[in-house]
């Protein structure tokens, strides 16, 4: 059963004990039946009336349940099928890449065309797990500098939508019978988070019944995960720039295991793979691949063009830089990710849902109900650094925390108070 009142979870744990209920609950889990609370009941003679001793053990004959037991089991009914009435809602937007993409909106400014890629690749997922269609999964690769959310919008996804998200740095990897850290023990690692979801509620003695049973079309996203195989690029890049020795033999057991079908518990036919890199260099590359299969004549653009290309990333532009063609293969949706404009780094310190500027804002209002208001030419003087300092929006949190470092030390003395951020000020603290 989906929903287990907490009232009536008590009243049973006082009514058989922990371990008992527990241990039952367990039982029917494993022989995949119906409701374990209403075999639980099932088990206990009802009555019209009479009165019920928590001192009583479930092997007692004589153990009943009163009329007024059986009312709140109804209303407990009720209120499930009420839920599930939302939830089937839920899911059924969990599929639409479109919903999707409206979340990401809110927690990433910018980066439209990979954020439309990413939904479509996650809805996908979600998709395939409810029809009995052998479908190809949709995995993603992510090109682009360091802070233009390749990261976060992965986080955004798995804290969203309560999916274990598994970051993997694969050029400090080796391959396998190598002493070192290696690419399966990644999958242990993401099976590891998979099954601390399944016995969260038991390690806090509040039962979720709903966490004992395997994944149905009900729960899509129970048992999935994704897969972050980040600086797959310092793997990639031609022997006399790579950074990683074993980046060959790297590349051909990343694309066997994204093959597989169980590793260390893990069933990545259930697993979103998302490549990901700077891929520095590649826009020469592209560079020299449109102007060599192209005519330039007076009053080209060739910046625009080069980024118009390189927004449709290509396999023998990947392969060129170093990735092996099988594995470019294993990538379907491909998507760029281009460094972020003053104006975008503005809106992300006053419009994205996490940013650490409104965090820090509203912290101190209701802690030290102390007020931070920020001059609009002093946010665009953050950016500005930021954008100079070439780390992108992960330049924002240092520089507002060294702006606001001082205040901070002193803030009992500016209790009940504004505090005016300047344009001058900040030009000075940083």
């Amino acid at each position: 059963m989906r929903v287990f009142n907490k009232f009536l979870s008590r009243y049973l744990k006082n009514l058989i004990g922990f371990d008992e209920l527990e241990k039952r609950l367990t039982d029917i889990a494993l022989q995949n039946t119906r409701s374990p609370l209403d075999e639980i009941l099932e088990e206990l003679p009802a009555a019209d009336s009479g009165t019920t001793d928590s001192s009583l053990r479930m092997d007692n004959p004589t153990l009943f349940i009163t009329t007024e037991t059986k009312k709140i089991y109804a209303e407990i009914e009720k209120k499930e099928k009420e839920l599930r009435k939302k939830e089937d809602e839920k899911y059924r937007l969990i599929g639409n890449p479109i919903y999707i993409k409206g979340i990401l909106d809110k927690y990433v400014i910018g980066q439209e065309q990979a954020k439309v890629d990413l939904s479509i690749a996650f809805a996908e997922m979600f998709i395939r797990n409810r029809v009995a269609i052998d479908y190809t999964r949709s995995n993603i690769l992510m090109l682009g500098p360091t802070g233009v959310g390749k990261t976060k919008l992965l986080e955004t996804l798995s804290k969203v939508f309560d999916m274990p998200l598994e970051i993997v740095k694969i050029s400090a990897m080796v391959q396998e019978g190598i002493v070192g850290k290696t690419l399966a023990q990644s999958f242990k690692s993401l099976n590891r988070k998979m099954q601390n979801r399944k016995v969260e509620d038991f390690c806090q003695h509040e039962i979720n019944l709903d966490d004992l049973f395997d994944p149905t079309p009900e729960r899509p996203l129970k048992f999935h995960g994704i897969m972050y195989i980040d600086e797959l690029d310092k793997i990639c890049q031609s022997e006399r720039y790579r950074k990683n020795y074993y980046g060959d033999s790297l590349q051909d057991e990343l694309i066997c295991m994204m093959d597989a079908g169980v590793i260390h518990g893990v069933d990545t036919t259930k697993v979103l793979f998302v490549g990901g890199g700077a891929f520095e260099g590649i826009e020469k590359l592209a560079k020299n691949d449109l102007y060599s299969s192209s005519t330039i004549g007076f009053g080209s653009e060739p910046q625009k063009k080069v980024i118009s290309y390189l927004r449709s990333v290509n396999d023998d532009l990947l392969v060129t830089y170093g990735m092996k063609k099988e594995l470019c293969g294993r990538f379907s949706l491909k998507t760029m990710l281009f460094p972020l404009s003053v104006k975008n780094l503005v809106h992300i310190l006053t419009r994205a849902e996490d940013s650490v500027l409104r965090k820090t804002i509203e912290f101190y209002k209701a802690a030290k109900n102390v007020s931070f208001i920020f001059a609009p030419d002093a946010l665009e003087y953050i950016a500005l650094r930021a954008y100079h300092q070439g780390t992108g929006a992960r330049a924002l949190n240092g520089l507002v925390e060294q702006i606001l470092k001082p205040y901070k030390f002193n803030i009992d003395n500016h209790i009940g108070k504004e505090i005016q951020i300047t344009a001058d000020y900040v030009k000075k603290t940083i």
